[in-house]
């Protein structure tokens, strides 16, 4: 059954692919995303369904490909570390999947992150779209206006999810259903996406037309100081031309 949210058949929100995707990831059948991880870490475990926005009962297959931070915040760099933290998975035919991780660390990059983790989920029925996106956890500190990339979209419900203690106190239990649009039809999310962007990009159009005006003004007040500076410069000379011509003409006139 769907999500209250998935009622209103809203498309699960796209967000930003990052700088640390590395393609190849293996696809694993036992679904576990960090194969070094060990009991000393906070363990993860996610299930979720896929379905269409449609009608948001009608599940759709989809291969995953999963990337991560490890509990520090730092990303593997593919191969050369066995893709730790890196995973292809598959769902059933109902659209169901299942993984198990640690809780990916914050990093900062001039500001911290909220903990997340990436996603490019792509259908198997070629009339949905692909999407590239991210997953956040309720009451992170750093969501929405606090998250440093201002670009992402921390603080979209359909792409935040709640966690639970299962079992012990280092074991997270969470659940996500998303919902896919079909190619051709814009969901609701992508607009707001887009507005954001706009809205974003509005902002540093205002800011950036206020520091040309800004250089503007300091361009004029140069002008107008060195304009000054030359009327005194050339005030000065001229009055001392005639002083320096009275002096030649009693000199002269000495001499006569």
């Amino acid at each position: 059954m769907a999500l209250d949210v998935a009622k209103e058949c809203r498309s699960t929100s796209v967000d930003i692919e990052g700088p640390y995707y590395v393609d190849g990831a293996p696809f694993r059948k036992d679904p576990k995303i960090c194969q070094q991880a060990t009991f000393a870490h906070d363990r993860l475990y996610m299930q979720g369904s896929i379905f269409s926005s449609d009608d948001c009962e009608t599940p759709l297959a989809a291969d995953l490909d999963i990337w991560q931070a490890d509990m520090d915040g730092k990303y593997s760099v593919g191969e050369k570390d066995q893709f730790f933290c890196r995973a292809k998975i598959v769902t059933d035919n109902n659209g169901y999947f299942q993984f198990e991780s640690l809780m990916p660390g914050r990093y900062d990059d001039g500001g911290f992150r909220p903990a997340h983790i990436h996603f490019k989920i792509i259908p198997h029925n070629k009339s949905y779209r692909n999407i590239t996106t991210q997953l956040y956890f309720e009451n992170d500190n750093f969501l929405a206006e606090n998250d440093s990339c201002k670009r992402c979209h921390s603080g979209d419900p359909t792409i935040t999810t709640k966690l639970e203690h299962k079992k012990d106190i280092k074991t997270y239990v969470g659940k996500w259903e998303v919902f896919l649009p079909k190619i051709g039809k814009e969901s609701n999310v992508v607009i707001m996406s887009r507005e954001r962007d706009n809205y974003v990009n509005k902002k540093s159009n205002i800011f950036r037309n206020n520091v040309e005006k800004v250089i503007v003004v300091i361009d004029l007040n140069y002008f107008l100081v060195f304009f000054a500076c030359l009327v005194i410069l050339c005030f000065l000379f001229l009055n001392h031309l005639p002083r320096r011509s009275v002096i030649e003409r009693n000199i002269f006139n000495r001499k006569l």
